[in-house]
């Protein structure tokens, strides 16, 4: 079901396809492995012969953006990551209140993916003063560090996240 505001709105509006597979195939490399909670084989039919939710693709994108590498980001015209994943969450969060989607299911699959999004640059910066902390923690009380680097998916800090103080 298509509503014409939010379709004027942009909230149907999708990367290229290369860059929405990119995308996708993160998910499901980097996300799916540890949340299955879509039928892989039927979002990827749904996908190819153009049958896909908008609320799920967009919620999909969205939880990818958070995770994949920044260049492809930037090959779809996102400046930085944020901006990507606010954009996917907007849209996807405009078609679950504009009641577009019929199926309770991927109503639910698109709201359990949203839950993921940081909401703003604050979390990034709080993310790494936790990593700080326990870093200096783990060097002064001779104990290990209790964060893994290979558990950290979160962008580094960048001059324009401290812009405002």
């Amino acid at each position: 079901r298509l509503n014409k505001e939010l379709w004027e709105r942009g909230a149907y509006i999708l990367p290229r396809s290369e860059v929405r597979d990119r995308l996708i195939a993160d998910y499901f490399r980097i996300c799916h492995p540890c949340y299955p909670i879509l039928d892989k084989r039927k979002f990827l039919h749904s996908v190819k012969t153009n049958t896909f939710s908008h609320i799920l693709i967009q919620s999909v994108l969205m939880v990818a953006a958070t995770h994949c590498d920044v260049s492809i980001l930037q090959n779809a015209g996102y400046i930085r990551r944020h901006e990507a994943v606010e954009i996917f969450y907007k849209r996807a969060r405009s078609l679950f209140d504009g009641d577009v989607e019929p199926d309770k299911m991927i109503n639910m699959q698109s709201m359990f993916l949203l839950q993921f999004w940081w909401r703003a640059p604050i979390w990034k910066r709080a993310w790494w003063c936790l990593y700080i902390r326990d870093r200096q923690c783990s060097s002064s009380l001779g104990k290990p560090v209790i964060i893994r680097n290979e558990d950290c998916d979160v962008e580094e800090l960048t001059p324009d996240d401290f812009a405002d103080d």
